[in-house]
């Protein structure tokens, strides 16, 4: 036993915490990235479709064009 606790001098840790965040945080970094990116993705991709859609029903819709002309 040794003089600052009841860790034997000899003991090594399973784990080594200081080296942890060195390999673990290129891949929480990639998954957030990867979130992001397909997120973002989604979003304009519903956007667009949106927009086109709009732009379809406005060619359609009879009241706007009575409205623009009158």
């Amino acid at each position: 036993m040794t003089a600052s606790g009841s860790v034997p001098a000899n003991f090594v840790p399973l784990v080594d915490k200081s080296n942890m965040l060195h390999h673990v945080m290129p891949f929480v970094a990639g998954s957030y990235g990867a979130a992001v990116l397909i997120l973002g993705s989604l979003a304009l991709a519903s956007l667009l479709r949106y927009r086109g859609a709009r732009r379809r029903l406005a060619a359609i819709e009879p009241r706007l064009r009575r409205r623009a002309i009158s």
